[in-house]
């Protein structure tokens, strides 16, 4: 695979036959080139600039909070979730897909409401 071309770590964790010494360590670690590899294949990931370095001139951001009431379907269900019957309610109707429903977490059911 690419991977495994790009790193050639073969013997990660072996020892090998005659590295006893530091010597033969260092001689090792140059012939693989572990250091150069790597520095070959992150310097496209390290060498990014930020935005605000290179647009100066751009205006900051601008947070905007849109107030949006819940229509009535979501106004029926959130009750329903309160209540802890929005499965029973929707099984009757026929959604299968209900069963799945969890009623345990009201929090995440309120969430899922108001989402969609």
């Amino acid at each position: 695979t690419i991977f495994q071309s790009w790193f050639g770590f073969k013997n990660i964790g072996e020892k090998t036959h005659g590295a006893s010494t530091a010597e033969d360590i260092l001689m090792e670690e140059r012939k693989n080139q572990t250091v150069t590899k790597l520095h070959d294949i992150l310097r496209p990931f390290l060498l990014r600039r930020i935005k605000k370095d290179v647009l100066t001139d751009m205006p900051p951001k601008k947070e905007v909070v849109v107030y949006a009431g819940m229509s009535k379907l979501q106004d029926g269900y959130s009750k329903m979730i309160d209540q802890g019957i929005l499965r029973d309610v929707l099984l009757k109707q026929g959604i299968e897909a209900a069963r799945t429903l969890s009623q345990t977490n009201k929090q995440m059911n309120h969430r899922k409401n108001c989402n969609h």
